[in-house]
């Protein structure tokens, strides 16, 4: 009988005395049910001077204690332990990764492994963490068509971004961001990103003194979060020349230079008049050849320049060649 009892025992331990669990309440619900009542048991014998396996009484009680074990709850427990352990496991890779947020985790889901309670919440199932996604892993596939598009003054200006009728600009702003971001996120809510993210707007706006915000409210941070989070897809704005305002410029100085073009002819033929009877002097057909010559030139360059830089204003020019005419006119023995 003794060796009975005594395997018995040996049997017991190799059963039930080594278990160790991460979750702390239910290592502390088996040390008091399982192995302190057993010990307890044993030191009530001797306390009483019974030998637990040399006498009846002893090893009746021992038999006793071991049928007491709750041994549906205790495989719980072990279902619960082993399942915890793959879950730190997996825990750990993920924030060696940086992909574990135990914000999601713990608050939002509500997987709490340090205050779970077997006995109360029932088996510890989950052998891993979800894996924690930014805004930007989740929603960068919405910009992968963008391009970028013509812009406006209005976009420029709501942009804070200088304007100039000139040119003609193209780019892809924020505002283009935050647009895909508005079109595509009344459709992404069938995830536990998107229920987390939206959760996390929320308390934004709680933060900001918004106690109760509404849905709208609660979209609009999230697009905005979104939009942030994507701003490496912007494109600056690039400018170029408007080719409507370049032909609109290149007529209006063909229309000037018509103008001085006249107004030259109108000056040599006042120039004739005050000389007739002296066009023998030699002096008056001097002042007529650097009338022309002079003239001529002055035009070729003022049209290489302007036809190089049509987009500038002409009134320097034309009061440059203005000038000259109405010197050389007024003053023809200077330049003879």
């Amino acid at each position: 009988m003794y060796d009975k009892a005594e395997k018995r025992m040996d049997d017991f331990y190799k059963e039930y005395d080594n278990f160790v669990t991460p979750i702390q309440k239910d290592q502390d619900w088996y040390n008091e049910n399982v192995i302190g009542r057993f010990r307890s048991g044993i030191d009530e014998l001797y306390a009483n001077g019974e030998d637990p396996l040399r006498t009846a009484t002893g090893r009746a009680k021992l038999a006793q204690l071991a049928r007491s074990i709750d041994v549906g709850t205790v495989n719980k427990l072990r279902s619960s332990r082993d399942a915890a352990n793959k879950y730190i496991e997996a825990r750990g890779a993920l924030e060696a990764a940086g992909r574990y947020n135990k914000d999601l985790e713990e608050r939002f889901l509500g997987y709490d492994l340090s205050g779970w309670d077997t006995m109360s919440n029932g088996v510890w199932s989950r052998t891993a963490p979800t894996e924690m996604k930014t805004l930007k892993d989740l929603t960068e596939s919405w910009y992968n068509s963008r391009t970028a598009r013509d812009l406006t003054k209005a976009d420029l200006q709501a942009a804070g971004i200088p304007y100039d009728p000139r040119y003609q600009y193209s780019g892809y702003l924020d505002s283009d961001i935050l647009n895909v971001a508005r079109g595509n996120t009344p459709g992404w809510n069938d995830s536990v990103y998107s229920q987390y993210y939206r959760d996390l707007a929320k308390r934004q706006l709680n933060a900001m003194g918004v106690d109760n915000p509404t849905q709208q409210q609660v979209e609009s941070v999230l697009q905005r979060n979104i939009a942030d989070a994507n701003q490496e897809w912007l494109i600056n704005p690039t400018k170029r020349v408007d080719e409507f305002a370049l032909e609109a410029r290149k007529h209006a100085n063909a229309v000037a230079m018509e103008r001085l073009r006249y107004k030259h002819d109108m000056d040599v033929a006042g120039i004739k008049a005050a000389g007739k009877g002296t066009t023998g002097d030699p002096r008056y057909s001097a002042t007529m050849n650097m009338v022309v010559d002079s003239e001529g030139a002055l035009r070729g360059q003022l049209m290489t320049y302007a036809n190089a830089n049509a987009i500038k204003a002409l009134d320097a020019e034309d009061n440059v060649l203005k000038n000259t005419i109405k010197e050389m006119t007024a003053n023809p023995k200077k330049y003879s």
